[in-house]
């Protein structure tokens, strides 16, 4: 296909054929031969608006899925950081017994809804293609720190004490976890300020009650007392010594021959 750049107003050149609505990108018609007309060897240049491809948004919407993990292997400062804050939400839960756990999925929820709201708007409002891009990015961070969270919310909420969380779908421990994040924020406090995050962390032994201590005293002694008093019960020697005793006196009775000789 050429079109005769001499005999056609260039405008409408412009109009039929360097701009496309549907790919938002313009064709370039280059190669002008020495007969005036344009060749239909073209590219695509695309706008620098901030209006990118459904490919485009897709691509860094996986992008930000994967995020939390390839920006910890960008830099050593980043691996640190990434490394560090795993470290410390698994060192709460265990220092609270798990407590902590709803109030960290209910985070996880309410943050990632914020960012992807606040990514989306971003994305609407973006002027150049980069701030679309990195808008999107920013959906799917968000996005994976939701599902992420009511992923683990079933275990969260088994952890947090909360009654009935073997029976709930993830959706409904979620819920649960949301309601019961003040409760779990106030056990965590009281586990550090009563001294039994040491103990949880295993830097101390448990301390045994006293009344466990008397419970214990008082089934040890038990069989001994049982075992004592048996065997004054079982001893019967008198009964054996009872029929020496009527053989002895028999023969006493019965001899008489003596009398009979007098």
């Amino acid at each position: 296909m050429s079109v005769n750049f001499y005999s056609t107003n260039s405008p409408e050149i412009f109009k039929k054929f360097n701009y496309n609505p549907n790919t938002n990108s313009y064709n370039i018609f280059n190669n002008v031969n020495t007969t005036g007309q344009l060749s239909a060897d073209t590219f695509d240049y695309s706008k620098n608006d901030g209006k990118i491809s459904l490919k485009d948004k897709l691509k860094n919407f996986a992008k930000g899925i994967i995020s939390p993990i390839t920006n910890m292997f960008k830099s050593p400062k980043n691996f640190a950081i990434g490394a560090g804050t795993i470290a410390l939400v698994s060192a709460l839960t265990v220092a609270t017994g798990g407590a902590i756990a709803p109030f960290l999925v209910a985070a996880g929820v309410i943050g990632g809804g914020i960012q992807v709201g606040v990514s989306a708007y971003k994305a609407h409002i973006a002027k150049t293609d980069d701030e679309a891009k990195q808008a999107w990015q920013g959906i799917g961070a968000g996005t994976a720190a939701v599902v992420g969270s009511v992923a683990g919310a079933k275990a969260a909420a088994k952890g947090g004490g909360i009654q009935g969380a073997e029976k709930m779908n993830p959706l409904q421990a979620t819920l649960e976890c949301i309601k019961n994040a003040p409760k779990a924020i106030s056990k965590s406090f009281k586990a550090f300020t009563s001294g039994e995050f040491i103990t949880n962390l295993g830097l101390k032994k448990p301390a045994v009650k006293q009344d466990e201590v008397k419970t214990d005293a008082k089934t040890e002694a038990e069989p001994k007392a049982e075992t004592t008093a048996e065997p004054k019960a079982e001893v019967k020697p008198k009964t054996e010594a009872e029929p020496k005793a009527e053989t002895t006196a028999e023969p006493k009775a019965e001899v008489k021959p003596k009398t009979e000789a007098e």
